[in-house]
């Protein structure tokens, strides 16, 4: 059985820069409530809840950058949070692309239904502004997917390390 893993295209600066902005918008009120003395709690409390919510943000970056692709004879398995095992003949490898949203918006994944959205990451169940397509996704440069048909009723979105590679292995195996 051959076997072609491919990791994702690692997470970019924009999905960082969120957290640690939305780590001192947490920050701000939690410290002034504290200072204002308006509810008593200790120093501890609003430690414990920065704390877990960077815990949470830190889990899905680390995940999110380990993400991995494999591609073998019969199937195609996406190592993830949202991962998936997805057999080959249910892949319509002769229609899949690269893509780059900036330049074909409507295939731009839109509404999250269930997932991740960050400034550059996203991951989970999306569909398109207009609800036509929907998509299970796994990206970190909308410049770069990688859409991949299926029978299943939805698209496969990817933003692996070397998306070409990747687009070669799959239709030269399937």
């Amino acid at each position: 059985m051959q076997e072609h893993q491919f990791k994702i295209a690692p997470i970019r600066w924009p999905a960082y820069a969120f957290i640690a902005a939305l780590l001192i918008v947490i920050l701000i009120p939690l410290t002034a409530i504290k200072s204002a003395n308006h509810y008593h709690y200790s120093a501890a409390v609003v430690f414990t809840i920065i704390l877990l919510v960077a815990s949470l943000f830190t889990y899905i970056l680390y995940t999110g950058n380990r993400m991995k692709f494999t591609l073998t004879d019969s199937h195609l398995i996406i190592r993830a949070l949202y991962g998936k095992t997805i057999p080959r003949q249910n892949l319509l490898t002769n229609q899949a692309r690269l893509i780059d949203f900036q330049t074909e918006k409507d295939l731009k994944p839109f509404w999250r239904t269930n997932g991740i959205g960050l400034p550059g990451y996203s991951q989970g169940w999306y569909s398109s502004r207009n609800h036509k397509h929907k998509y299970l996704v796994f990206a970190t440069d909308s410049r770069r997917a990688l859409l991949i048909p299926t029978t299943l009723g939805y698209s496969i979105l990817l933003t692996p390390a070397s998306p070409a590679e990747f687009l070669t292995h799959l239709t030269q195996t399937s």
